[in-house]
């Protein structure tokens, strides 16, 4: 049969907290799959307000699977991209995004998506286009100590109102 087809669509949350919000204690990890047919759209989580507001929040030892997703008109607010992914425990874990499409989307650092520490993050295909970050990395925001491999995608038309239209990676200091 057809594949079945995931719309998450106008969920908008009140209390700075992500529509979506995977977080795993430092004992515990967890794999996570966004399948193709997938859409994340129309997501505001109060941009103008401090907390942990993204469309995705991921908090977690996770290796992620992102097939040909799609996530547009999404705002990560003032401290997050509409996707963060940030390993806050140790051990590195992977991030594999393939033929995704993320497109007209805000936030602070990283217009389109955040790739935190102890992340091996993994590009193949896709486009991150016309999203736009109130400080750095207009289409993406890597932070310190996160490994980043590209073998295709395309950046088109990122905004970025300080450092980095299509891409931002920050080494922060010892």
């Amino acid at each position: 049969g057809m594949p079945g087809k995931l719309i998450f669509d106008g969920n908008n949350v009140n209390t700075n907290q992500p529509m979506i919000y995977i977080k795993t204690d430092s004992n515990r990890y967890c794999n996570i799959y966004f399948y193709p047919g997938v859409e994340y759209r129309n997501h505001n989580s109060n941009a103008a307000a401090t907390g942990r507001n993204a469309a995705i929040l991921i908090e977690a030892r996770a290796n992620v699977q992102m097939y040909s997703m799609e996530m547009y008109n999404c705002y990560g607010g003032a401290n997050n991209a509409p996707f963060t992914y940030v390993n806050v425990h140790s051990g590195t874990y992977t991030l594999n995004v393939r033929d995704c499409n993320i497109r007209d989307c805000y936030g602070y650092n990283g217009g389109a998506m955040t790739i935190g520490q102890n992340v091996k993050a993994l590009f193949y295909g896709g486009t991150i286009q016309n999203n736009t970050a109130l400080n750095n990395g207009g289409g993406v925001y890597v932070l310190d100590n996160a490994d980043v491999h590209i073998y295709e995608l395309n950046l088109l038309n990122n905004t970025s109102l300080n450092n980095g239209g299509g891409a931002y990676f920050e080494r922060l200091p010892n």
